[in-house]
């Protein structure tokens, strides 16, 4: 078969949710060719995460299709295989490295349409020399991209204040494992299993946030909110599935009102997840918040503040008012009121619920595969 697109897939290291869906869509998606280049073996390869204090391993290192690593050593022939592929599309994870500098270069040089994917939301001009040179080097880098896909509505806000034109802006999901797809066909068995090995009773309301336990996530915000409505006599935990520095603080702090996991292996996150009855991500920064996009396909309502980029109006995985409650970074009061609200409301969850599994199916690799194709069949700018 020939393939109508020959994508050129550039990013500075192969992670869990992007990799498997460019290796899907060489291997699955018809009509479809990609060439993978990343610009270190991190990430491929087994590494050591210092937020985790854990070696890490994403299983993307024994994927299908090729995948090429362009550092210094290996760049003459990372050139040459590019040259053979011949690409139709160059898509650019990312904007401040060298390789991707070098990648929309020369998607322009040889006349192919450059596509950026980012999840940055940053539209303010900050003071300082330092900002003020990343801020033109942000501005010629745009100069030489032709389209965007935006992930949420923060996302396509931070492409349109870089210049580029509406029409140039696509809105595209962030692929979810299909691992995650798995676990929402069967989650009432999951659900029981779960917690039991977590040790929660069925009539338990427990939220949680997954992710490192550090400063940025501010998951004792998630704690504190769950503090106040058991002292309001309404029965909840919090679910933290991660690891980090303030893990012991906050089991001395919360107790029993804390479940820690401590680090487990994405492929197993989904049948941890699915314990819980709401997913939280109470950040003081997150460009995006791909947790959220994985609580959706698992039907789970979602509680996000106002720095996380996933959380959004319409085509973002948690959209206000339908799927997700938005609160102020550090408003624990509010977010205990809405934690509080939908423990004591089973009809408000099941229709949170039933959103978000509408909007988690747009993340299956199946769905934005056809996305991709659409997209790529626009015409350019």
């Amino acid at each position: 078969m020939t393939e109508r697109h020959k994508i050129l897939w550039v990013s500075k290291r192969a992670t869990q949710y992007l990799t498997p869906f460019a290796s899907y869509l060489d291997d699955r998606a018809p009509g479809i060719a990609v060439l993978q280049v990343y610009g270190t073996r991190s990430g491929l390869n087994p590494y050591e995460d210092s937020g985790f204090g854990v070696v890490v391993d994403w299983h993307v290192g024994d994927l299908p299709g090729e995948v090429l690593v362009a550092d210094w050593r290996s760049l003459p022939g990372v050139v040459a295989s590019i040259v053979r592929f011949r690409p139709t599309a160059v898509v650019v994870f990312g904007w401040a490295g060298v390789l991707e500098f070098v990648a929309v270069l020369a998607g322009r040089l040889a006349r192919q349409r450059v596509f950026l994917f980012s999840d940055s939301q940053e539209t303010r001009e900050r003071k300082g020399l330092r900002s003020a040179l990343g801020g033109v080097r942000r501005r010629f880098f745009y100069r030489w991209v032709d389209d965007a896909l935006a992930v949420g509505a923060k996302s396509a806000q931070f492409h349109a204040f870089n210049g580029l034109p509406d029409k140039a802006v696509h809105r595209f999901g962030f692929p979810v494992p299909e691992k995650f797809f798995s676990v929402r066909s069967d989650r009432q068995t999951l659900r029981t299993e779960a917690r039991e090995r977590i040790g929660a009773s069925d009539d338990e309301f427990i939220v949680t946030q997954v992710g490192k336990l550090t400063s940025r996530k501010r998951a004792h915000d998630l704690c504190e909110a769950v503090e106040v409505v058991n002292e309001r006599g309404t029965s909840c935990r919090a679910l933290l599935i991660g690891d980090g520095p303030l893990r012991g603080e906050i089991e001395s702090r919360y107790g029993g009102l804390a479940i820690v996991t401590g680090f487990v292996e994405h492929p197993d996150v989904p049948e941890m997840m699915i314990a819980a009855d709401a997913a939280a991500l109470c950040s003081e920064t997150e460009p995006f918040g791909v947790v959220l996009a994985e609580a959706a396909v698992l039907g789970l309502p979602t509680l996000a503040s106002t720095a996380v980029g996933a959380c959004g109006d319409t085509e973002s995985p948690a959209e206000r008012e339908r799927n997700a409650i938005e609160f102020d970074v550090g408003d624990v009061m509010r977010l205990a009121d809405e934690i509080e609200r939908l423990a004591t409301d089973p009809g408000l969850v099941q229709r949170m619920a039933a959103e978000s599994d509408a909007i988690g199916a747009r993340y299956s690799f199946g769905a934005l595969a056809q996305d991709l194709i659409q997209v790529l069949e626009t015409r350019r700018r």
